[in-house]
C-alpha cells in the first residue's frame, strides 16, 4: 500500500465494514493542501488493515467483555 489508490483498494478487499467509505468521507474533509493531514489519515487506515492482518490484535478484539473486565479487576487487584 504505497498509493492512495492502493490503499483504496485495499480497503474495499480486506478492511472492515464501512472503513472504505469512512476514509473517502475523512478524505474529502481534508484539503489537500495538508499534506501532513493526509499522511496521518492513510496512515491510520493503513494500520487498520495490518490490525485486521494480525492473529493476536484480532483475537483481543474478539474476546467477551466479561473475560477483559475480569483481567482488569484482576490486575487492579494485584496494583493495591
Amino acid at each position: 500500500m504505497r498509493t492512495v489508490a492502493e490503499l483504496r483498494a485495499a480497503l474495499s478487499t480486506w478492511a472492515f465494514p464501512g472503513d472504505r467509505a469512512a476514509f473517502e468521507e475523512e478524505l474529502d474533509g481534508i484539503g489537500l493542501d495538508d499534506l501532513s493531514a493526509v499522511r496521518e489519515l492513510t496512515q491510520a487506515y493503513r494500520n487498520r488493515i495490518r490490525l485486521r492482518f494480525d492473529a493476536q490484535a484480532m483475537a483481543a478484539l474478539a474476546r467477551p467483555t466479561d473475560d477483559v473486565e475480569a483481567e482488569l479487576r484482576r490486575k487492579m487487584g494485584q496494583v493495591r
